[in-house]
Formats: structure tokens, C-alpha cells, sequence
């Protein structure tokens, strides 16, 4: 989240002090039985929107200069 705060900051979308914290209360909120549309749409072989959504935050980090390690795409194979 804080990624993509700074890549919010650097094209000068200000999201305010408390944005991350809001966003991560908001998250640990739900049931932990809660699943997130990507998930479901994995389990159901459904085409997924993740180069969409992480690719995204990489062209956006590229064009700004502001590198987003755990938001590139291709993403690297973490085992």
C-alpha cells in the first residue's frame, strides 16, 4: 500500500496521513473466511486481472521513477 501511495504522491495524488492505515483496518476488517474476486476467479479457471492491476502500478512506477519492488510485473516467482 505504501507503494502505491508513492506512486499516488509522485503524479500528485495526495491521499492523506491516515490512507494506509484506513485501507489496512478496512482489510483486516472483513471475516477471515472472506475471499477476495481474483481468488474466486483463480478456483473457477477464470482469466485473471492481476497484469491489469500490478502491471499497471509498474508502468505507472516506470514513467515516474518511483520503483515499485512488490508491484512489477512480471512479477518475480517467489517460492
Amino acid at each position: 500500500m505504501q507503494e502505491i501511495a508513492n506512486l499516488g504522491q509522485a503524479n500528485g495524488v495526495h491521499l492523506g496521513e491516515e490512507a494506509i492505515q484506513n485501507a489496512m483496518d478496512f482489510i483486516a476488517s472483513f471475516p477471515i473466511s472472506a475471499r477476495g474476486s481474483m481468488l474466486t476467479d483463480l478456483d473457477a479457471a477464470r482469466p485473471l486481472e492481476l497484469e491489469a492491476l500490478v502491471g499497471a502500478v509498474g508502468r505507472i512506477g516506470r514513467r515516474v521513477k518511483v520503483p515499485p519492488p512488490r508491484n512489477s510485473w512480471p512479477a518475480p516467482l517467489r517460492l
